[in-house]
């Protein structure tokens, strides 16, 4: 009588468990990546985390660092300008979209005003300073937050509703409340 062994092996029920769980941490990282899940609050940190992040290349490279954003699109990207032999190349270090629950109402950067679409260019000289920049998050026309970064130490604030940017345009005038 020759009898046979029924279910799996101790190997090949890990090798199950193992394909089960790389396949989780697959459906998982896409489910959290895409865009419509993600709240107005976390969109709100990144963008605050990718203004950081282009000053510091800025900084560390000595080179100008641009972070365009497409209203109209609703995305923004940042992207480095590399001279090598004299020619000049862009180099993407970072490209991000959001959904329109959360996504871009207007922008304002320094004393141009509010736009509302079209595309936005803020540029980071290589000392790390740019324009001091206002982005308004949420479901068009109503903001929900507003990321404020400014000008010189680059520090970004995050602030519920929509604020507008405060710039003092006689700020010469007014150096003790500075």
């Amino acid at each position: 009588m020759v009898r046979t062994r029924q279910g799996f092996t101790l190997v090949e029920m890990a090798i199950v468990l193992l394909v089960m769980g790389v396949v989780l941490a697959v459906i998982t990282s896409l489910i959290s990546s895409i865009p419509n899940l993600k709240s107005t609050e976390t969109e709100a940190e990144t963008l605050a985390g990718n203004f950081q992040r282009a000053r510091n290349t800025a900084l560390f490279t000595n080179n100008t660092f641009y972070l365009e954003f497409d209203l109209d699109e609703n995305t923004y990207r940042g992207y480095l300008i590399e001279r090598v032999d004299g020619e000049s190349r862009e180099k993407e270090k970072f490209d991000h979209s959001l959904a329109s629950s959360n996504g871009l109402v207007a922008i304002s950067v320094g004393l141009s005003g509010r736009v509302e679409t079209g595309k936005v260019r803020v540029t980071f000289l290589p000392d790390g300073s740019a324009e001091q920049v206002a982005v308004y998050l949420g479901e068009p026309p109503l903001a929900s937050q507003t990321v404020i970064m400014n000008r010189y130490g680059g520090t970004t604030k995050i602030l519920k509703g929509e604020e507008p940017l405060q710039l003092e345009k006689q700020w010469s005038e007014n150096l003790e409340s500075f």
